[in-house]
């Protein structure tokens, strides 16, 4: 639970999935308990080729014995979903790139790979935030679908009550949109998942969160930034939006006292103007001077700011699709980052067969470091002995 998995080792304090996967001197990967006691007679499980520790042990492996099986002359291991015993020729391995299995003389190369589904359902959405006390409270949230319809979170729950609204059934398999997701966004959805007690499909980056997936609902959330790497501000000139021109916010005037607050433009220092690039910060001068007899209603600027962004973000995002979906029939958006879409585009439209090969990680000699006096050995000991010893050399696993 704590640590996203199912099972935890008290003894190693490490937490794992499957019991047969957890190595431990404590635990017995067998029949999965801790502490299995070891017998002189040990005896034999004929399915799976395995020498058990006990007769106890036998009656717990069975029910871990339809995972995986052991070759007796190769030691490979295999799972029975995916190679029986009467299948099994030794030295065959499965290729996780061409997923069939191969001998040792197997050449591999990168393979031609479908476009993912185009979806046509997706969400937009911004936070506006209360940084009085120098952690950042959503209270106030603008959604909208693809279409334009609008949905408004206001107050210091918006974050419960838009993730709420995104994660539900009818949102199944839809992708939601935040410009600068993985640096602000983003976080306030994490926060509520992990509050839920929810474990989502989370891809990081450093400290920055490039996707989350719902576990259950299979809802995306993603960052339009990964894609276009611009401000918000530059979309409207970018993608031709007329009309739309990203306004100014008083962003440190957002706080609990100021909820309702209507009356004189706030201070420029509000805007933070010092925290602007030039351009951006003689765009802001300018505009102030011009709004000085201007009544400021907070809650109305609040909201029009933040529906301004997230129509700009909708309408600009939509064309860059559009240009994607026209072009290479790609929908950019059920990726994570532009370069995985590029990836996506070129495996999918320009791949031809064997032209690109996938190098091995130890290369074509399996050039892995070992101890040349101790494969001799071993060596040495495997003939006096009559017995297969495992080695680097005569198994990839050794």
């Amino acid at each position: 639970g704590f640590y996203g998995s199912r099972n935890y080792c008290r003894f190693c304090h490490t937490p794992y999935e499957r019991p047969t996967s957890h190595k431990c001197e404590h635990h017995c990967s067998w029949c999965g308990r801790d502490n299995c006691s070891v017998s002189e007679n040990k005896p034999f499980c004929n399915k799976c080729n395995r020498r058990l520790n006990s007769s106890e042990c036998l009656v717990y492996h069975t029910k871990l014995c339809k995972e995986s099986w052991i070759c007796p002359n190769c030691f490979g291991r295999f799972e029975f979903k995916e190679r029986t015993q009467t299948d099994h020729v030794c030295g065959e391995y499965k290729c996780i790139t061409c997923k069939y299995f191969v001998n040792s003389n197997h050449l591999c190369y990168i393979q031609k790979k479908n476009l993912k589904e185009l979806n046509r359902n997706y969400v937009f959405f911004d936070f506006e935030t209360d940084q009085s006390s120098n952690v950042h409270k959503p209270n106030f949230c603008v959604a909208q679908y693809a279409d334009g319809k609008e949905f408004i979170f206001k107050g210091y729950d918006a974050e419960n009550e838009f993730c709420d609204w995104l994660f539900s059934r009818t949102h199944k398999g839809f992708t939601a949109v935040a410009h600068n997701m993985k640096s602000f966004d983003g976080y306030f959805v994490l926060h509520y998942m992990v509050g839920k007690g929810l474990k989502p499909e989370i891809i990081m980056n450093g400290a920055k969160i490039m996707m989350l997936r719902h576990p259950v609902l299979n809802i995306r959330v993603i960052d339009s930034y990964n894609f276009i790497p611009i401000s918000l501000s530059k979309f409207p000139n970018t993608f031709g939006l007329s009309g739309e021109k990203k306004g100014h916010f008083p962003h440190y005037f957002n706080t609990t006292q100021n909820q309702e607050y209507k009356g004189n433009l706030p201070e420029l220092k509000f805007y933070g103007p010092d925290t602007l690039p030039t351009d951006a910060r003689r765009s802001l001068l300018s505009w102030y001077e011009e709004q000085q007899q201007s009544v400021f209603d907070f809650q109305k600027e609040l909201y029009e700011y933040c529906s301004s962004d997230v129509s700009i973000l909708r309408k600009g995002c939509l064309q860059f699709r559009q240009l994607f979906l026209d072009t290479t029939n790609c929908d950019p958006f059920q990726y994570t980052t532009v370069a995985s879409v590029c990836m996506a585009i070129f495996r999918y439209h320009f791949t031809q067969e064997k032209t690109i090969a996938m190098i091995p990680n130890n290369g074509y000699r399996n050039n892995i470091n070992f101890s040349k006096a101790s494969i001799q050995w071993i060596s040495y000991a495997s003939y006096v002995e009559n017995k297969m010893i495992i080695h680097a050399l005569n198994n990839s696993e050794g």
